[in-house]
This record gives structure tokens, C-alpha cells and sequence, in this order.
């Protein structure tokens, strides 16, 4: 399993303003749960819910290779702009981009470790083109976000994990954010039980 690496500009740690995702298919989300999603589904990882303009959507897709999961893309909207990740290849708005890129209030660097997206809006996402995903987000967002990275409200377990009373599953939890499309296919895996995390 990978690390994601500590970056100048970004918590180290997981401060109440990150939600992260990485190796064998775990997340952590704003609020400090910690759940595994074993699947190569499309997901959306965070947007701006209950708004009539959507500041932000940032979605995700893994795949397997050599029995390991990695981030095959990322689909990120920010603030109109639409900015796609992956291995190797960074699309801005339907065109390659050169790096380092800053247009639109939207900055993206390069370095051998990973990428890095820093939105004006209030966001920061790094990627290290393999397992590893965070986001951290401003202030301003809580209580205001949606996805598996969850309400970003301060409370473990709140609303991310219940719905009408009832204890959801990880996957259960999952299926409200995936977004496949009419063409694609993904599979959803069982996980050994001694490579579940013990949270939920």
C-alpha cells in the first residue's frame, strides 16, 4: 500500500478539512470515518449540494491491476471548468494541457510524487497517479458538501451512514453517489475480512 506523501500547503493531517481515499480501497471522509469501498463503479467523491449553481463535482473511478486497485480517473468540475486526471494525462475543458497549467482560477503542478489541483474557489486535490486521492477543502464549504467524502459537518457517523434510522453499509452508503453511465460496467468486490477496516 502506498502513502500519500506530507505536501507543503496541505494538512498533514487529517484536520476536519480533508477527505482522502487510498489503497485498498479506503476513505476517510471529512468528518473522520473510515470505511472501504471495494468497487470500480464511478463515484462522486465530493460536490456542493443543495445549490442552484454547482461551485464543484469531483468524481472518481478505479481499476485493478496486478490484483491492485488504482485511480484510473478523476472528473473534476470546478467553477465551470472541467479538468480530467489520469495516468499520464491531464484534460482541461476537452483539451491536453501542458503543465504547469493556471487558467480560470485553476492552478495544476506536476511534481514526481503527484498532482496537484488548487481551485480558487477553496479546494486543493492531490493525486500521486496511483492509489492515493485528498481533497481539502475550505471552511466556507461545511456543512455543505455531499458524496463520499460526506457532509463535511464535524460529526462522525451523522447523516453519511443512516438513513431513515437504519445503519447503512459502505456499499449501501456508496450506491447513493455512483454515476455510471448507460455504457459502462463496473464490479463491486467482497473483501476478505482480514483486509476490511475495523471502523465500520
Amino acid at each position: 500500500m502506498s502513502r500519500m506523501p506530507e505536501i507543503a500547503g496541505v494538512s498533514p493531517i487529517h484536520n476536519g478539512q480533508v477527505c482522502s481515499t487510498w489503497g485498498n480501497y479506503h476513505f476517510k471522509t471529512f468528518d473522520g470515518d473510515i470505511f472501504q469501498l471495494p468497487s470500480t463503479c464511478n463515484y462522486v467523491v465530493t460536490s456542493l449540494c443543495h445549490s442552484s449553481y454547482e461551485d464543484f463535482n469531483i468524481q472518481m473511478r478505479r481499476q485493478v491491476v496486478d490484483n491492485q486497485p488504482t485511480i484510473s480517473k478523476i472528473t473534476m468540475k470546478l467553477d465551470g471548468a472541467v479538468v480530467e486526471l489520469s495516468k499520464g494525462s491531464v484534460v482541461v475543458n476537452g483539451k491536453n494541457a501542458t503543465l504547469p497549467f493556471s487558467q480560470s482560477g485553476i492552478l495544476i503542478e506536476e511534481t514526481p510524487s503527484y498532482i496537484k489541483i488548487k481551485a480558487k474557489l477553496g479546494l486543493v486535490a492531490i493525486w500521486n497517479q496511483e492509489d492515493s486521492f485528498l481533497v481539502e477543502m475550505d471552511i466556507k464549504f461545511r456543512n455543505k458538501t455531499c458524496g463520499l467524502c460526506g457532509d463535511f459537518n464535524g460529526v462522525q457517523q451523522f447523516d453519511e451512514f443512516y438513513s431513515h434510522g437504519m445503519k447503512l453499509s459502505p456499499v449501501d452508503f456508496g450506491n447513493f453517489w455512483k454515476l455510471d453511465g448507460p455504457t459502462e460496467s463496473c464490479t463491486e468486490n467482497t473483501l476478505p475480512s482480514n483486509h476490511k477496516c475495523p471502523n465500520l
